[in-house]
């Protein structure tokens, strides 16, 4: 088998096969296994590591989601409506970091196994000179396209030439957002998560935190994209900053010769990210399209609600990928294995609680947050996210798995199989139902999306990486359906009594799931 040009030229690993880590026929075995306190990939430690993204991503989601009622009261519904339409054009167009946060993420991860400083600085200034142009071809392309962006939401009106100048500001944003995306996922593949937390924080509380404060004084769209703006700018500057401290390059290097690996492995992310976008936030677009601002409002907040409780999950991941690359690069398959067969099993069982109450609560969390006027239209919308959250938060595994291993064209080619089924269903969804066949239309999506992905770790043979399986995955969506499904609005009691019973019932199948791997015959972190 020849080498995989994927992993060849970003350190360690390089000699191995691409797809499952094994080392080849002819090579040399790899070095023996760290100690326990050593190794990147050791449970605890993405444990720990992802506890300190979640820090970072709870904090001001939740000042965020409070943060909506003031913004929804202090702009009005309509240009509330088109903060949340440019927010989303901003966070859409962040994408054009060209998947060279990600591509750095594995190279430095991989370079920590055996670290070799000038294949890393040229990995850091080939990602930071993509990122750059990645992120000013984006902001033009915005920037030019401002008018069409903003004429495409409905019923727009009066508002047409703030929204204009709006997403004309938000331009500036992308270059920022993508510099910044890209330094923080570097920061967390180098084993800097403390740092990578705090900065993810005020990367991520910009979006509605900027806003909250600017309109007490001028309740306008274009003031509150501009202070989104400066403040992703300063986080960019800082976490750049901060990589090429810690790599021991300087701002203003060249970048000399470019590393080619690390371009290829980033065109299939930016494959996969743009298509993705497209996925993730089609039904949005679309929605503003079809049905208008007012449908918008209707569908952004449970959506906003279920992309930040995602988050876990982007935590999970952002933590397992240099883990996982790392192991990968040991060749260490049944230490892996034992991670995946944990952290499987632990997610699944909280999700399925998590996503469960989220279903049975759905109108007491509407009518709460944003108040009686939405909280009909919006509990089964938030119904539909939850059991859409469950399956996309247990497809992340796979995810990592594939990243990890440098099978990014594998998932940019299912997310483009996925993509022209994905928008003539949700178009005939929104069309037919409003927000909630936005949500019809994601969950469906999400749904396929898990299968595919667990079929390409299959396919790919990554033994390591099947847990949870597909019968637990489908057990845990039923429950959540059944939950979504249960008629018990009108019975408070029953319903705090079952969701209960489902923190219970999750929280145990954690805890003996988590022994039964623990007691298992696998070897111990140090030995061959």
């Amino acid at each position: 088998m020849e080498p995989d040009a994927r992993t060849a030229a970003l350190g360690p690993g390089a000699g191995r096969d691409s797809m499952t880590g094994a080392t080849r026929p002819g090579e040399p075995a790899p070095a023996e296994v760290p100690a326990a306190d050593d190794v990147p990939w050791r449970v605890t430690r993405v444990v720990r590591n992802a506890g300190w993204v979640i820090a970072a991503s709870a904090a001001p989601a939740l000042l965020g989601l409070a943060a909506l009622p003031w913004l929804a009261h202090r702009l009005g519904t309509a240009r509330f409506g088109v903060l949340l339409w440019v927010g989303t054009i901003l966070q859409v167009a962040a994408l054009f970091d060209l998947g060279f946060g990600r591509a750095l993420a594995r190279a430095l991860a991989q370079s920590r196994v055996a670290p070799a400083p000038a294949p890393v600085i040229r990995a850091a200034t080939t990602a930071l000179a993509g990122l750059g142009l990645g992120g000013v071809a984006g902001a033009l392309v915005v920037f030019g396209a401002a008018s069409p962006l903003a004429s495409a939401l409905r019923g727009v009106g009066a508002l047409h030439a703030e929204a204009v100048n709006a997403v004309r500001i938000a331009a500036g944003g992308v270059a920022a957002t993508a510099l910044a995306s890209g330094a923080i996922g570097a920061l967390e593949g180098w084993g800097s998560f403390r740092a990578a937390a705090a900065l993810r924080g005020a990367l991520g509380a910009s979006l509605f935190l900027a806003p909250a404060v600017v309109v007490a004084w001028r309740p306008d769209v274009v003031s509150s994209m501009a202070a989104v703006v400066v403040v992703r700018a300063v986080v960019a500057a800082v976490a750049w900053r901060g990589v090429l401290r810690a790599i021991g390059a300087r701002i203003g290097r060249p970048p000399g010769e470019l590393d080619a690996a690390l371009v290829r492995f980033a065109a299939w992310v930016t494959v996969s990210g743009v298509v993705g976008a497209a996925l993730a936030y089609g039904e949005r677009l679309l929605l503003g399209a079809l049905a208008g601002a007012w449908a918008l409002a209707v569908y952004a907040p449970p959506a906003e609600l279920v992309l930040r409780l995602a988050g876990l999950a982007d935590a999970l991941v952002a933590a397992l990928l240099p883990a996982v690359a790392a192991g990968v690069a040991r060749g260490d398959e049944r230490s892996l294995a034992r991670l995946y067969g944990r952290l499987g099993v632990g997610l699944g069982s909280g999700m399925v609680g998590l996503c469960g109450a989220l279903a049975l609560w759905a109108p007491e969390i509407a009518r709460l947050w944003f108040g009686s006027a939405l909280a009909a239209p919006s509990a089964p919308v938030m119904r539909w996210l939850a059991l859409g959250l469950f399956l996309n938060t247990l497809a992340r595994l796979p995810l990592a798995a594939l990243y990890a291993v440098g099978r990014s064209d594998g998932v940019a080619r299912v997310h483009l199989i996925e993509l022209p089924f994905y928008l003539g269903l949700a178009t005939f969804l929104v069309d037919r139902w409003g927000a909630t066949g936005a949500a019809v239309a994601w969950t469906i999506r999400v749904a396929v999306d898990a299968l595919a992905l667990f079929a390409l770790v299959h396919r790919c043979r990554l033994a390591w990486a099947r847990a949870p399986s597909l019968g637990g995955l489908a057990a845990g969506a039923a429950l959540v359906a059944l939950a979504a499904l249960a008629p018990v609005d009108r019975w408070p009691v029953a319903k705090a009594s079952i969701t209960g019973l489902g923190f219970l019932l999750g929280a145990g199948g954690a805890f003996v799931a988590w022994r039964a791997w623990s007691l298992r015959a696998a070897p111990r972190w140090g030995e061959r």
